[in-house]
């Protein structure tokens, strides 16, 4: 009986954490439409850090060696992708701020998630949603990619695209 209850619990603790995870992605899909429709909104959302960088690589199934040229890889290049990210979520932000201070409406419609097909706890995310100016409707995919380490959610890389 007692193995039973504590079976039970431990099933209840997991689904507990799936769920608080998909509530994680789920704010952070609403943060990032909150940060390019609304002008006055700046949710937090941070890029992936070196060290949690290091901490993807230590979780991977990837001999020793590999990890050790993965983390010298990623100390070389962090730098310049974080910028090129930056760069790309900013012009994104400018743009569809600028087009709502002129009268157009973005809707949410929806957000999703897939892990990645080699890395454990990254992720190929979107947000979709409507866009509206001058009566012409756009319906907007914006790909981006996170990392979860157990704690939040961090963007990762510099995918940050629009399919329309």
């Amino acid at each position: 009986m007692l193995r039973k209850t504590l079976f039970f619990s431990l099933f209840l603790f997991v689904s507990q954490l799936q769920a608080q995870t998909e509530a994680d992605f789920e704010k952070f899909g609403s943060g990032i439409f909150s940060l390019i429709s609304d002008t006055g909104s700046y949710p937090h959302l941070e890029y992936i850090r070196i060290k949690s960088w290091k901490q993807l690589i230590n979780e991977q199934d990837l001999e020793s060696a590999e990890k050790e040229e993965w983390k010298l890889r990623i100390q070389d290049s962090y730098a310049n992708e974080k910028t090129e990210f930056e760069k790309k979520l900013g012009l994104i932000v400018q743009e569809y701020r600028a087009a709502s201070l002129k009268g157009a409406e973005l809707t949410f419609l929806e957000s999703g998630y897939a892990p990645h097909p080699k890395w454990k706890n990254w992720y190929q995310c979107y947000i979709r949603f409507g866009f509206e100016h001058e009566g012409v409707q756009t319906m907007v995919d914006l790909n981006y990619e996170l990392y979860y380490n157990g704690k939040g959610l961090l963007f990762i890389g510099t995918r940050l695209d629009e399919d329309f």
